[in-house]
């Protein structure tokens, strides 16, 4: 039984060298190059993805989905509701994740659920929230149209981003879609 000699990579572009500690990490940015070359030893796995901030609208084959305030100036301190209507277009879509932001200047009015006989009609199983953006699943949403509410409370006046919702199939998510983004005054 043979020993297998530790492993080597050789790196040439942004960063320049020889790695032979694992695990390895960079960053690269736009117009950034870094090549790999496995030179020898034990057999290495390698990853990597990418981060990139969507602004502009994706309606795919699937879903559509958009959002709407109740008004385009919102009123510190007064509640208002964010209106999110998702068109499913296909049938099986499963395990369905509806990321939805809320703009920096507010806050939750109230942290509701459908979970009532509503709830029914809406299909959603489970919703979290978080400081940013509300998380809805759907274990199947039939074809149709669907309509969530988020119950906002603008806190700090100013103008804001209202950045994109996207819904996506959570073991595919190469099937999504997302509406654009938009500012949001906070009087």
């Amino acid at each position: 039984m043979s020993k297998k000699s530790p492993a080597t990579v050789i790196l040439s572009g942004k960063e320049q060298g020889k790695i032979d500690t694992f695990p390895y990490t960079t960053t690269l940015y736009p117009n950034e190059q870094l090549h790999l070359e496995m030179k020898n030893g034990a057999t290495l796995i390698y990853s990597d993805y990418q981060l990139k901030r969507v602004t502009r609208e994706y309606i795919g084959s699937t879903f559509e989905i958009q959002t709407r305030l109740n008004n385009d100036s919102l009123l510190a301190g007064k509640k208002d509701t964010l209106h999110v209507t998702l068109q499913v277009k296909q049938s099986n879509a499963e395990h369905v994740m509806i990321e939805i932001p809320i703009p920096a200047g507010c806050s939750y009015a109230s942290k509701t659920t459908n979970f009532s006989p509503y709830y029914r009609l809406q299909q959603e199983t489970y919703r979290e929230h978080f400081k940013d953006r509300v998380v809805i699943f759907c274990e199947k949403l039939p074809i149709g149209t669907y309509e969530y509410k988020i119950e906002l409370l603008p806190r700090y006046s100013g103008s804001y981003y209202l950045n994109p919702a996207k819904v996506e199939m959570m073991y595919f998510p190469v099937i999504h879609s997302n509406n654009d983004e938009r500012k949001v005054r906070v009087e």
